[in-house]
């Protein structure tokens, strides 16, 4: 495996605005997790998939959740992988780098809102939960996984 995209959910493919209509969107008999998910915003991260061959790994909360990948799936992600999940809490950055021990990577972006990546800082892309992931966003994301 080459190029890693380390994938947070909240704050990346969902924003202010999916979090105001998602209410409205299950009462109209959408999925509860389809409706907390935008596909505008979704369709910037397949471009960096397009763009780059980059793998996802799913390091969000929503890891945990069932289904998760199919999900994922019905809006064109496809997600490889997970990093670990611990039950107690772990600083983002200290996940990924389990993840990263056990497997072999060329390069990697971490698409998160937070910032808690200790020695992978270099390595985030922060988007704003307001926005989630914007064009500027993706741009800096295809930088970082082709400086390596």
């Amino acid at each position: 495996m080459k190029k890693v995209i380390f994938l947070d959910i909240d704050g990346v493919l969902n924003n202010d605005e999916t979090f105001q209509q998602a209410p409205e969107k299950y009462a109209a008999g959408i999925a509860l997790e389809l409706a907390f998910i935008n596909l505008e915003l979704c369709s910037k991260v397949r471009r960096l998939v397009k763009e780059t061959d980059a793998k996802i790994v799913l390091s969000s909360t929503w890891r945990i959740k069932q289904h998760v990948c199919q999900i994922l799936a019905t809006f064109g992600l496809v997600v490889f992988n997970k990093t670990p999940c611990r039950f107690s809490y772990q600083p983002r950055g200290q996940e990924i780098g389990m993840w990263l021990r056990k497997n072999q990577v060329d390069t990697f972006v971490i698409l998160d809102d937070e910032n808690d990546m200790g020695n992978y800082m270099s390595h985030l892309v922060q988007t704003n939960e307001a926005t989630g992931i914007t064009d500027k966003d993706v741009e800096k994301a295809i930088e970082i996984l082709n400086r390596e």
